[in-house]
């Protein structure tokens, strides 16, 4: 569904907005059947548990505020800056640098090649770049920019 069934539901849409949701749509369906086939055996909270034993879904965690990650992860006493200043240290970070930087373009060259009209890249490597900086103060992981959904939403209007 998630691959195939958007490419067959497309050609038939010819509303350009519910061109749009088709997408998501088919990415999100497998968790809409899971909770689907739950609320029709009934007990959803006891399936849960159930579910939980048969390692089915994850157990669960204990809730806990926001701010949480970040007094418990930036401790900033305990940073060594000093190993910034390491020529090891230095050369990883720009050589990683380099090659997400070279990876961005390309991908973001390859889906101009892929559409129609012409792309900004200066404002899609802007995005990407605003993107990862917000997900790093977050906490979270800094992930490599996938030009191919870009492609599909813009497609799609």
């Amino acid at each position: 569904c998630i691959r195939y069934l958007g490419n067959w539901v497309k050609p038939l849409v010819r509303n350009n907005t519910a061109k749009s949701i088709i997408g998501p749509f088919c990415m999100l369906s497998p968790i809409f059947v899971f909770y689907a086939v739950l609320l029709c055996r009934g007990d959803v909270s006891g399936e849960l548990a159930d579910l939980r034993e048969m390692k089915w879904v994850y157990p669960t965690r204990p809730t806990a505020w926001f701010y949480t990650l970040w007094n418990e992860m930036y401790i900033f006493n305990r940073v060594h800056f000093e190993a910034l200043g390491d020529t090891l240290v230095l050369g990883t970070l720009c050589t990683r640098l380099m090659l997400s930087l070279l990876a961005t373009v390309l991908n973001t060259i390859g889906a101009g090649a892929a559409l129609s009209t012409p792309m900004n890249l200066d404002n899609e490597l802007q995005r990407i770049g605003y993107m990862n900086m917000g997900i790093g103060v977050l906490g979270g992981n800094i992930v490599y920019p996938q030009m191919g959904m870009s492609v599909n939403m813009r497609i799609d209007g």
